[in-house]
């Protein structure tokens, strides 16, 4: 958003100067993982630390992500490179693209970068369909090592996600509107800060794919929009994707039986940006996600099978 994962340095990942549409403007990628991170060891936070948008989330903020965001670091635990979502005690759900690895450190819940429980990956499935061209199938649940109990899950104030179940489409007269996206990626539109110490979170509005398409067919790979989710192209858009926000949340809330759901929609895949504009623009341009509906079967199998491991 343009929300800098704090830890990363920015990416782009492919840069296509190809057909240009009504402006000759031409767009280029961008996304962050493994082989980018930024080490934040000698990270002081400073008041200027944010996503691109967004808010700081306060301390007591258990009605934000802070309760179920994970934090994927390098084996070291310094070097900060991806997002993700607490699913249960033992897994979390990440971008297959970020290139977790079996070693790497997660760190889930809490409102600053080095907070709450850590534990080591001890095993990573990426979705079958995963296409590196294109980002297709952009998700995998890491299985963590010696997981937490679901005592020590509550005590931590910890809420796994919800993972959405709604095939809605974009004819319907009933659908998903305004999300809510989280992160501690950078925090400038050039990609070029250190990024948040303290999660930060922000609203963006669903994008029919009619409207994205008119920038995403000007960049040469692959679509499979049903199984993705286009948001910020508003102009007025606050909130946008950034350096080491992929693998994050795109998510609601709600209220239930006197407690909070924290539902996922999508994961944090890539974003599109202007050839010759800001790394990380703050509307106007798409933010992609990887559709939690259509890989939700997938990622319940992956932790049977984990529970069973």
């Amino acid at each position: 958003m343009v929300s800098h994962r704090f830890a990363a340095t920015l990416v782009a990942l492919t840069v296509a100067t190809v057909a240009t549409v009504a402006a000759a403007q031409a767009y280029r990628l961008g996304d962050t993982n493994h082989d980018t991170p930024v080490n934040v060891s000698a990270f002081k936070p400073t008041r200027t630390g944010r996503l691109v948008g967004g808010r700081v989330v306060a301390a007591d903020a258990a009605d934000t992500a802070a309760v179920f965001f994970a934090k994927v670091f390098t084996p070291d635990g310094l070097g900060f490179f991806c997002g993700g979502a607490l699913l249960d005690p033992r897994h979390v759900l990440t971008r297959a693209g970020c290139g977790a690895r079996v070693g790497d450190v997660v760190r889930v819940g809490g409102v600053g970068i080095f907070d709450g429980l850590e534990r080591h990956v001890a095993a990573v499935a990426a979705h079958p369909n995963y296409t590196a061209n294109g980002d297709l199938y952009d998700v995998a649940v890491l299985r963590l090592a010696d997981p937490p109990t679901a005592a020590a899950v509550a005590a931590a104030g910890l809420v796994p996600v919800r993972l959405n179940g709604w095939a809605w489409d974009e004819a319907a007269a009933v659908k998903p509107t305004n999300f809510t996206v989280a992160g501690f990626g950078a925090v400038d539109a050039a990609g070029e800060t250190r990024g948040s110490p303290r999660l930060r979170v922000g609203t963006q509005r669903l994008t029919p794919w009619a409207t994205c398409a008119a920038v995403t067919d000007q960049v040469p790979i692959p679509l499979a929009i049903d199984a993705q989710v286009c948001t910020n192209m508003d102009a007025a858009a606050s909130t946008a994707l950034c350096a080491n926000d992929m693998g994050g949340p795109l998510y609601i809330r709600y209220a239930y039986r006197g407690g909070a759901v924290f539902q996922l929609f999508g994961v944090a895949s890539y974003w599109v940006a202007s050839a010759e504009g800001p790394l990380c623009p703050g509307g106007g341009l798409p933010n992609v996600y990887t559709r939690v509906e259509k890989v939700r079967s997938w990622v319940w199998g992956v932790q049977a099978a984990g529970w069973a491991a």
